[in-house]
């Protein structure tokens, strides 16, 4: 490659290919992607916390009766627990979930993917319940989630992994 080009690539990239090393036997390279790897492991991609934080700005900003009855807007400390939550439960290849508010002033988080339907519904700080439906195995199962965060982390390990 030539230096011009290593130079146009980005930072990352160009610590990647710094990192390679040939072994000490001949014709046998041996390639390291630690960059790669620690960001990986690290957690999950920034992009759907861009996208969630988006979305629960816009929530909180909906007019009273925004569902044409009497809803009011989300509330902002249940999005922002539902945000630290989402935190610590996504793995890396968790896709990003849909977002609803509720009528209630909560909001909803939903996966319909990999033959599990996900639902955790947070109306406020150390407030929620999900609903989860494992159309493989054939298991249901509804919990209140209070600071146990055991079965949401489960169930998104589970949905991750399909």
């Amino acid at each position: 490659m030539s230096a011009n080009l290593a130079r146009q690539l980005p930072a990352t990239v160009q610590d990647s290919l710094a990192s390679r090393t040939v072994g000490s036997e001949a014709g046998t390279s041996q390639l390291r992607y630690e960059n790669f790897r620690r960001h990986y492991e690290l957690g999950p991609d920034e992009k759907w916390q861009v996208a969630v934080v988006e979305k629960l700005v816009a929530f909180a900003k909906l007019p009273l009766g925004w569902d044409g009855y009497s809803a009011p807007p989300v509330k902002w400390d249940a999005g922002m627990f539902a945000l630290n939550v989402l935190t610590q439960v996504m793995l890396p290849r968790t896709p990003a979930p849909q977002i609803v508010p509720s009528s209630a002033g909560g909001v909803q988080f939903e996966w319909h993917t990999g033959g599990i339907d996900l639902e955790f519904h947070v109306s406020g700080p150390y407030d929620c319940e999900l609903w989860v439906e494992d159309h493989c195995t054939g298991t249901n199962k509804s919990v209140l989630v209070s600071d146990d965060l055991s079965d949401l982390q489960n169930a998104v390990r589970t949905l991750t992994s399909r």
